[in-house]
C-alpha cells in the first residue's frame, strides 16, 4: 500500500532542492543589509568572480561561516568536465580562544669593541669663536632683563 498524501516519482528522477541562485542571493543579502538591490548585485557578482578566479588559480578560499573550499578536480575543458570543489564548514574562533602569536627570538648581538679617544680637537676658529662669545653674552643679557622686570632679580 502507498500513501496517497505523497506525489508519485518518476524512475530515476532525484528530489527536487531548493536552489539559491546568484539572483535570490543577492535578494537576501539585500533584505539582510538593507542595501540598494542594484549595488547588492554588482557585489554579489564581483564576490563570486573573485571566488571563481581563485579557485581556478588553485588557490583555497578560507571563508568563515560560508566554510573552506579547494579545488579537487580542475576543469577539463577537452572532455567537457567541470571543477570539483570540496567545501568543508569552518567556524570562526573568537580571539580569546585564539593561539597568541610567538615571535622567533632574534640571536643576540656580539659585543662592539670599546672605541678608541678622540684625537684632540682642532684649533677653534677665532671668528666663530669671537661669534658665539657675543651670542652667550646676549642670550644672558636677555634673561636678566627678564628676570628683572618680574622682580626675581639677585
Amino acid at each position: 500500500m502507498t500513501d496517497e498524501t505523497e506525489p508519485k516519482k518518476k524512475a530515476g528522477t532525484k528530489d527536487k532542492v531548493p536552489t539559491v541562485t546568484r539572483k535570490e542571493l543577492a535578494v537576501r543579502v539585500q533584505k539582510a543589509t538593507g542595501a540598494k538591490l542594484k549595488d547588492v548585485q554588482t557585489i554579489v557578482l564581483a564576490t563570486l568572480t573573485v571566488m571563481n578566479n581563485a579557485l581556478k588559480a588553485g588557490e583555497h578560499l578560507r571563508l568563515p561561516p560560508f566554510g573552506a573550499a579547494r579545488v579537487v578536480r580542475p576543469a577539463d575543458t577537452e572532455s567537457g568536465q567541470t571543477m570539483r570543489v570540496a567545501l568543508r564548514e569552518v567556524k570562526e574562533r573568537p580571539k580569546a580562544e585564539r593561539p597568541a602569536r610567538v615571535k622567533p627570538e632574534k640571536p643576540a648581538k656580539a659585543a662592539r669593541p670599546a672605541k678608541a679617544a678622540k684625537p684632540a680637537a682642532k684649533a677653534a676658529n677665532p671668528q666663530k669663536a669671537a661669534k658665539a662669545a657675543k651670542t652667550r653674552a646676549r642670550r644672558a643679557g636677555a634673561a636678566k632683563q627678564t628676570l628683572a622686570a618680574t622682580g626675581e632679580a639677585e
